[in-house]
């Protein structure tokens, strides 16, 4: 699977766009990388039953919980 290469991004022009009902963003810089057409980002973790996900699952979870 291809990923493109992550880069700071200044987020200056999108100040104010409602990015979920009731959150927007905010100046200052984020992660970025540039848009792969026709990607669609999903939260939903899949597969629990396959391989050792249900590990490496709970530690995403643990991290998210950290940095959130």
């Amino acid at each position: 699977m291809a990923v493109c290469e992550p880069a700071l991004v200044n987020l200056g022009g999108l100040v104010g766009y409602e990015f979920r009902p009731g959150r927007f963003v905010e100046p200052g810089w984020a992660h970025g990388s540039t848009a792969v057409d026709p990607a669609l980002e999903t939260r939903a973790l899949e597969d629990r039953l396959a391989d050792d996900n249900r590990r490496r699952h709970a530690s995403f979870f643990a991290v998210h919980d950290w940095l959130a």
